[in-house]
Formats: C-alpha cells, structure tokens, sequence
C-alpha cells in the first residue's frame, strides 16, 4: 500500500530511472508539486516546467497498492518523456479506475421538440419500427444546447441521453438523415462498448449489422459523405473542401 505522503518519492525515482533510460536529454527534476482531485472521470495529469513536475492526481490514488501506483507513475511519466508506454501499465490502471463508484451529477435536460423536428416524434418511429421487442422507455432524447457540426449526436451511458446536434433542426436536411443518426444513437444504448485486448470495441460487428437494417441507411450515409458539407457551407457553417483534394474521413457520432 502506497499513501499520499509516498508519491512524491516514487514520482522522483520513476522519473530518474525513465529519464535516464531515454536517448534524448531530458531537464533535470528540481521540484515535485502534487495535489489530489475528486475528478469525475478519473482523470491524473503531469504538467513539466522549468524544472517542476506539477502532478494532479485522482483522489483514488492516495492509498492504492504499489503495483497500482508504479504503473499510473510509469504510464503517465512515459507519456511525458515520449518513452514507450507498456499496454500492461495501461490495464492496471484502468482496472483501477473501473472499480470507482461514479457519482450521478446533476442532469441537465433540453427539450426535444425543435424549430423543425420533434425528436420524440422521430424516436418513437424508430423504435416501433426498427425495436418493438425493445424496452426503451428509460432512454431520453433532446437536442443538445451545443450546436456541434462534427459531433452530430451522442449517448451517455450514465444519465441514458440521446443528444442530437441542433444543425440537424434544419429543413434543408432529410428527414431519414436524422432518422439514421437517431437509430445509430439508440444501438449505442443497445451495443454497450466492449473490450477486447486492452483496446475499446465501440462499434463492433454486431452493432455495424444491426446499423444496416435501417432501410435508408445507404442513403442518409451517402447523404452524409457528400452533401453535409454542402449544408454547412450554405448555410455559413463549416468550410467547403477544395478542389481536387480528397476530403478527410469525419466522424459524425460519438459515444461516451
């Protein structure tokens, strides 16, 4: 067991023994400042300057076993050096952070019913339609307060909110694009994320199957690929691509 007053001794060692091991020169540690937070996320960051090594800790850290401790020192200093970060660093720590009780924080809701489309509208035909054997009546739908062009829709696990982007309130965007996005938020719900060899399967195959069966999704994919940003340029928003360039892939949904 490691408690508050031992990290700052293990920080210095940890740093001493990566930095030594590093081909390039790394300034020496003159000083370590440490603090604990309660983060909601588990969030632990290193800051470097001038010599001081500014560590912000989670709370959860002050007294956990040594094997813990070392591998949050080595991964988060390892980041820092740019050295190489061990996958088994990684496991320790996030098999840690799973076993924290999270917190419900207070919930925010926005309304549903837009300018132009009424999400619970749309929600309750996909539902019926495409998951009548579905039991989703914990789940809420509503336009996000943020009018996000990338992130078009989102769903958080803990509060079960489906949150689509506001751009989409828009009469110039078909009704099956909103309808496809809808959809792919509520498999989120359905398709919890999944790990796999220290890596996050988010959209696993069995949810990009299930993706597929709603009956317009080639097209309001299609739609999506190569009239958005069209949209968005119409209507002051985002940047027109240019010519004879090749347009980068842009991830429109997002999980959390």
């Amino acid at each position: 067991m490691i408690l508050p007053e031992d990290w700052e001794s293990l920080l210095f060692e940890t740093w001493t023994i990566i930095s030594q091991s590093s081909r390039r020169p790394n300034p020496p540690l003159k000083r370590i400042e440490l603090k604990f937070y309660p983060y909601r996320n588990g969030t632990s960051s290193l800051q470097f300057k001038n010599g001081i090594l500014t560590c912000k800790l989670h709370d959860s850290f002050k007294n956990v076993d040594l094997v813990t401790a070392e591998s949050l020192a080595k991964l988060l200093i390892s980041r820092l050096l740019r050295q190489t970060v061990e996958a088994g660093w990684k496991t320790v720590v996030q098999e840690h952070l799973n076993k924290i009780p999270r917190l419900a924080a207070p919930v925010k809701t926005y309304p549903a019913k837009g300018n132009h489309y009424d999400l619970n509208r749309v929600f309750a035909y996909i539902t019926k339609k495409f998951f009548p054997a579905q039991n989703l009546s914990d789940v809420r739908i509503e336009w996000s307060p943020r009018k996000g062009e990338r992130r078009i829709g989102t769903y958080d696990k803990e509060t079960l909110t489906i949150r689509i982007s506001p751009t989409l309130d828009h009469p110039d965007i078909p009704e099956f694009v909103l309808e496809h996005v809808v959809h792919h938020e509520i498999l989120h719900h359905l398709f919890p994320v999944q790990r796999n060899k220290n890596r996050n399967i988010i959209h696993g195959w069995e949810f990009k199957r299930k993706e597929r069966e709603y009956d317009r999704y080639e097209e309001a994919a299609h739609w999506l690929k190569t009239s958005y940003h069209s949209f968005l340029a119409k209507n002051g928003r985002g940047s027109s691509p240019k010519k004879g360039k090749p347009q980068r892939k842009r991830f429109l949904f997002s999980f959390r």
